[in-house]
């Protein structure tokens, strides 16, 4: 047990979760704890005791409380911040510019932000029939839209740089672009990308994100389904780990 992932999956409404831990290189549940504050997760290392300290590389996203934990027990550890929250983040940005926009702009210029969310969303190999039209319809009569719709290609593609260096120069670069928009969401998420650069760099030594256990957080899903109306929460976490699509 040398790469761990640590995630998150909801078990009900309310903000009430389960952490998931995972080892990344057998793909296979480590652990689930219910909740994800600091001594939800403490309790893997401290159950795994000698065997977590053989851990090397840890994937979480942003979450301050995994963080915290993975620094206290193993702080020889690198972290990596996982790519796919922090493009789900830069998603949840232009989500808000472009309500923002829709809410200043005028009765004919609001005819173009119908049915335009999803597309800004996707990339441009995903769009389909007359999709790339209709968002490039809506880029070129929006220059902020256009801006954090330019960069969100450019943020993905940070993770296509292997070795340090790259990835340092891509990333300042992209901050520096962010902030040269004037756009406030976008300087405030350059400074988040600067604070957290150390985890995002290490992707260059561990190529490691939480995606690649995506498919047992689906599996979590099912069960959740299928186990409406059980209440026991060992058992529900005893049926997630034994359960086979």
């Amino acid at each position: 047990m040398q790469i761990i992932g640590i995630d998150e999956v909801a078990r009900k409404k309310g903000h009430k979760y389960f952490t998931v831990i995972y080892d990344l290189e057998k793909k296979e549940l480590l652990r689930i704890v219910e909740g994800r504050e600091e001594e939800a997760v403490a309790q893997f290392f401290e159950e795994f005791g000698e065997q977590a300290k053989n851990i090397k590389a840890v994937a979480i996203d942003l979450w301050q409380a995994y963080i915290n934990v993975v620094q206290k027990y193993r702080p020889q550890a690198k972290i990596v911040y996982d790519k796919f929250h922090i493009i789900s983040n830069y998603h949840k940005l232009i989500d808000k510019i472009r309500r923002r926009e829709f809410r200043g702009a005028t009765k004919e210029e609001k005819d173009l932000f119908k049915g335009k969310r999803l597309l800004l969303l996707k990339n441009k190999e995903e769009l389909w029939g007359d999709g790339e039209e209709r968002l490039k319809e809506l880029l070129e009569n929006n220059e902020n839209l256009n801006t954090v719709y330019l960069l969100k290609e450019q943020l993905q593609a940070l993770w296509n740089n292997v070795t340090l260096p790259s990835f340092l120069s891509a990333l300042r670069r992209w901050c520096a672009l962010a902030r040269e928009s004037e756009i406030p969401e976008l300087d405030k998420f350059a400074t988040s990308l600067e604070k957290h650069s150390v985890g995002l760099l290490n992707y260059c030594f561990y190529p490691i994100h939480t995606g690649l256990i995506e498919a047992y957080n689906n599996t979590i899903g099912v069960v959740k389904r299928k186990a409406r109306g059980f209440h026991d929460e060992e058992y529900f976490k005893v049926k997630i780990k034994f359960f086979r699509q």
